[in-house]
């Protein structure tokens, strides 16, 4: 399973990708109004937007998810449910042009899920663009803004609203386990103590599909004095490991919230990350040390490796401050270290938590951003010694 997370800035601050850093003074991505300011300020929000689960459904109609085992989650009865009720409709020009998009650039797939966020219908005009948000992905416009005749012929062919009106319970109940089981609040005050820089957000909207599998994306909104954090994840449905059994409940439900957490991660390590981007290419220009070869050119490439070895060690610490349970802590932290060094390709990474973890408790302050220059000489020092 791939996880490619992207960070996106409007207005004052920056559009980031894996590779670079663009900065941008002015932006068409979204257009606040004041009473959309006074509504959302202060809130958390979770959300499945209607247009936004119609992109995801036709997603998961083209030959290219079904040919891919990690880009739409299918171990669930609510996939079932949309593949008989829509498998009929997959060679819909709708979905043909999706595929053809994904089968040039699988990783456009975030951008297209993203930006469907910007899309709202109404009776009169159909699939329309949303009068707050305009372009939500990763690209200068929005990539679905010329299939909009196509997303609305889809949506009116498939009566999409029926099936989108029947299934209301599924999105309240994974809404509902969000708001009750995951504490985002937590991880945000968490988050607000260990950063001087990026605090108080005023908005952290969370965005999902019962469909998204292991592709998670973060996106930072900036303007008239208002901060919002988007948030795009997978609902966390339950691991099947065995193993889990034995963790307590409260630990458990950590686990399920670490990639939420990894989402609200990164809008706290993007300035740091911006400020030290020189020093930090530098320190991980050997990158097959870092990194497996196998993973490819393309996975976490220039400074993105170095953000995302602090994303998931972020994950270490929280789950150290968080996890009271002694067998728990031990568990879910080298549980951690397999799956990066394991599965996600990152070599070094236990000794990088330990590095961390002892320079975190020595810390007076406990500011993450305070540690970028111990962290940087660590990646710079340990690549010399094993050149």
């Amino acid at each position: 399973m791939r996880n490619f997370v992207y960070l996106c800035f409007s207005l004052i601050v920056a559009s980031c990708t894996h590779n670079k850093v663009s900065l941008s003074k002015y932006s068409p991505r979204v257009i606040y109004t004041s009473n959309f300011i006074e509504q959302k300020k202060g809130t958390i929000e979770f959300q499945i937007p209607e247009i936004y689960e119609m992109v995801n459904i036709a997603i998961a109609l083209t030959d290219h998810a079904h040919s891919i085992s990690w880009l739409v989650y299918k171990d669930s009865k609510y996939y079932e449910d949309v593949i008989q009720y829509f498998s009929q409709f997959n060679k819909h020009p709708f979905v043909l042009k999706l595929n053809a998009l994904l089968e040039k650039r699988t990783n456009l797939y975030s951008t297209l899920k993203m930006d469907s966020f910007s899309f709202i219908f109404t009776a009169d005009k159909g699939v329309g663009r949303h009068p707050v948000y305009k372009v939500t992905g990763f690209l200068k416009e929005n990539s679905l803004k010329q299939l909009t005749k196509e997303m609305t012929d889809f949506y009116l062919e498939t009566r999409f609203d029926e099936f989108y009106k029947r299934n209301k319970t599924v999105y309240s109940k994974q809404i509902s386990f969000f708001k009750t089981e995951i504490d985002p609040r937590d991880m945000r005050q968490w988050l607000d103590q260990r950063f001087q820089t990026n605090k108080n957000i005023d908005f952290l909207n969370v965005v999902f599909s019962p469909l998204v599998y292991g592709w998670q994306s973060a996106k930072w909104f900036e303007g008239d004095s208002f901060k919002e954090l988007q948030a795009h994840v997978n609902f966390p449905y339950p691991p099947s490991e065995k193993a889990l059994r034995k963790l307590k409940y409260r630990s458990l439900r950590l686990l399920q919230g670490s990639l939420l957490f990894t989402e609200i991660n990164h809008g706290y390590l993007a300035v740091p990350s911006r400020l030290h981007r020189e020093a930090i290419a530098d320190a991980i220009e050997k990158r097959d040390f870092w990194l497996a070869p196998s993973k490819g050119d393309n996975y976490y490439s220039g400074n993105a490796l170095f953000e995302e070895y602090l994303n998931w060690g972020l994950v270490h610490l929280w789950y150290l401050d968080r996890v009271q349970d002694p067998y728990d802590q031990k568990f879910l932290t080298e549980r951690n270290i397999k799956n990066q060094v394991e599965k996600r390709g990152f070599l070094r990474f236990s000794e990088f938590c330990r590095f961390l973890e002892t320079i975190y408790r020595k810390s007076e302050s406990k500011k993450i951003d305070t540690l970028y220059p111990q962290l940087i000489h660590w990646f710079k020092s340990q690549g010399k010694a094993k050149s």
